[in-house]
């Protein structure tokens, strides 16, 4: 054989062999796809699942007579003969006109007045008063 047939056959195998790669790591990234997808409608179906246990657990407790009377209770329906108290919450008294707490007093006062009550303090606090 000829070194030109040898360089063509060459270059076909190595064609060859980048097609099959590319097609293997195609198919690959399509299979790692679909089991992602097969965990994600498993979780849907999982929780589709049990709303729909929930949903009948509620349908079910929904057409018993106590839940109905308790859904009206809740809503303030009486029966026949029965009579609805509503409680009146009355405000309470208002508090005596109490003075300021001394953060405040201090916080509506001049800022030389707040230094000087400062520095007053810190030297009764280091020499005492």
């Amino acid at each position: 054989m000829s070194r030109m047939s040898l360089q063509v056959f060459g270059i076909l195998g190595f064609a060859l062999v980048v097609f099959v790669g590319w097609d293997f790591s195609q198919r690959a990234a399509a299979t790692v796809r679909s089991q992602q997808m097969e965990v994600t409608v498993d979780q849907e179906l999982a929780h589709a699942q049990a709303t729909r246990t929930a949903l009948a657990e509620l349908k079910k407790q929904v057409q018993t007579d106590a839940y109905v009377e308790d859904w009206a209770r809740r809503r303030n329906y009486v029966r026949d003969g029965e009579t609805l108290v509503h409680p009146l919450i009355t405000p309470a008294a208002p508090l005596a006109a109490v003075d300021p707490p001394i953060a405040v007093a201090q916080q509506q006062s001049d800022p030389w007045q707040r230094w000087s009550h400062f520095v007053q303090s810190l030297f009764e606090f280091l020499f005492g008063p």
